[in-house]
């Protein structure tokens, strides 16, 4: 077995390739530009309330995450 340079996963390539246009808009990022006072433009009663939904649904996937491994844990001793 040959030891050398890794070499980078093809999904990663593809997902660099696709992903470039958006890196490239976000650099060249203007805030006076129309569409971005309008996408930024929000109250934040609705900030408020995303980020708070935002961190319940983490918080309730990170239960159920927790839950999961106990029932697989559970499941390969009774498996034995």
């Amino acid at each position: 077995m040959k030891v050398g340079a890794p070499t980078p996963s093809p999904m990663l390539v593809l997902v660099a390739i696709i992903a470039a246009p958006q890196a490239w808009k976000a650099l060249k990022y203007d805030a006076t530009a129309p569409e971005n006072v309008q996408y930024y433009g929000v109250s934040l009663e609705h900030k408020i309330t995303y980020g708070v939904l935002y961190v319940a649904l983490a918080g309730y996937l990170a239960v159920m995450s927790y839950e999961v491994h106990e029932l697989l844990a559970q499941h390969m001793v009774h498996a034995r």
